[in-house]
């Protein structure tokens, strides 16, 4: 996100205004009394998708999407202050407001309107990241993983759909280190919805990422859980795909001060890497500064991605 168009935004909101969010509350309130209306609607025409675009589903999207461009980039001041305007008369709750609206749309059909439920989930997703600990916190209090569990089960949301819910419920537990979260989260998706997933045999590029990205949220969860009864069994539902745990790599960060385990998938062409050339990139690194590891480390990585992407080349 842009900072400066960020903390001026924000500025704006703390010292000039009070009508933005409770403006916005009663568009989403209009959107979910019209919700019922307009599904009778659809399924007496073939034009709901054009319907859709016409009525306050549209705007709501709209302003949605604002908001997540607004928290984009983990912008900590506004993420909290879209949770609570603590100098406001009336303070309102962004991120109930916007879960209220999720739940109101995935109790029912969401034909047409899974654009819109998808950027409901992309809007939590972006509240949660950094991490944004009150908005996580807020949302692991809610029925929103139980929400999560009912589009993974389901066998009428599209691919599109499931994997923005996976990928909000990789936000909730970002930089979480309470058992207690992980716990909380499993009981509301059970293990068995994850396993299910985790062994599909998917060939679908969509469905191989949802594998890809159940895979690292039960990494998260084992390291989370480690120490509860959560732990072993998840282990076990790892080792049923091998194949998925030597395409996924992991880093450590600092965070407030903790080292912290962060899961990815190691991209495709990574795997044609030579020993030779790893060596090279670990042993040639200047570690005579903080500053020259640095910038040596991303000089040698920039060669190695070269090197990479010619060998895919020839490869395929």
């Amino acid at each position: 996100g842009n900072t400066k168009v960020q903390d001026s935004f924000l500025k704006y909101l703390e010292t000039h205004d009070e009508k933005f969010f409770l403006a916005a509350r009663r568009s989403i309130e209009r959107a979910s009394l019209e919700l019922q209306p307009f599904r009778k609607s659809v399924a007496t025409s073939r034009q709901g998708s054009i319907l859709a675009r016409g009525t306050a589903f549209s705007y709501v999207q709209e302003l949605l999407r604002l908001m997540q461009l607004l928290c984009e980039g983990h912008h900590s001041g506004l993420q909290d202050y879209c949770r609570e305007q603590k100098d406001n008369l009336r303070s309102v709750n962004a991120v109930q407001t916007t879960h209220s609206l999720l739940r109101t749309l995935l109790d029912g059909s969401t034909k047409h309107l899974e654009e819109l439920v998808v950027q409901c989930f992309n809007l939590l997703t972006e509240f949660s990241q950094g991490p944004c600990s009150g908005n996580q916190s807020q949302l692991v209090s809610s029925d929103l993983c139980s929400l999560i569990n009912n589009v993974l089960t389901s066998t009428n949301h599209r691919a599109t759909l499931k994997k923005a819910a996976i990928t909000t419920l990789l936000s909730i537990v970002e930089g979480c280190t309470d058992s207690h979260f992980g716990e909380t989260i499993l009981k509301q998706v059970p293990l068995a919805t994850l396993e299910r997933i985790f062994t599909w045999k998917a060939t679908d590029p969509d469905d191989v990422d949802i594998v890809f990205d159940v895979g690292i949220f039960l990494r998260e969860m084992s390291d989370l859980t480690f120490g509860t009864a959560f732990h072993y069994p998840i282990t076990q539902v790892l080792k049923k795909r091998p194949d998925i745990g030597k395409r996924t790599g992991r880093i450590q960060i600092e965070r407030n001060n903790q080292l912290e385990l962060v899961y990815f998938r190691i991209p495709s062409v990574c795997m044609n890497i030579r020993e030779d050339s790893k060596q090279k990139l670990l042993w040639d690194v200047d570690r005579t500064s903080q500053s020259a590891k640095l910038a040596t480390f991303y000089e040698h990585s920039d060669e190695l991605m070269v090197e990479l992407d010619l060998v895919d080349h020839f490869l395929n």
